[in-house]
């Protein structure tokens, strides 16, 4: 592959590696193909810990609307102090 130094340069840049006219090109890209699989992993990895997440946080909300209702419900007036 023809590539002007400019361009080894973008690649280089690009893709986070030393990319220069003696690159094997094929182990680059097995490379490159586990440096995507490594990452795609990494995600599952953190969609997981982002679902246990927002379950804990929809228990915390849960649990102080309950408490918040508790509190409103003891702020109200009894019937039988409404009606003496």
């Amino acid at each position: 592959m023809k590539l002007t130094e400019a361009q080894y340069k973008d690649m280089s840049q690009c893709l986070g590696k030393n990319i220069n006219k003696d690159t094997d090109f094929e182990l680059l890209s097995l490379e490159l193909q586990k440096d995507m699989h490594d990452m795609i992993e990494s995600l599952r990895g953190l969609i997981t810990i982002n679902k246990a997440l927002i379950k804990d946080n929809q228990e915390l909300f849960d649990q102080n609307e309950f408490l918040l209702n508790e509190i409103k419900s003891e702020n109200m007036p009894s019937k039988d102090r409404i009606l003496n």
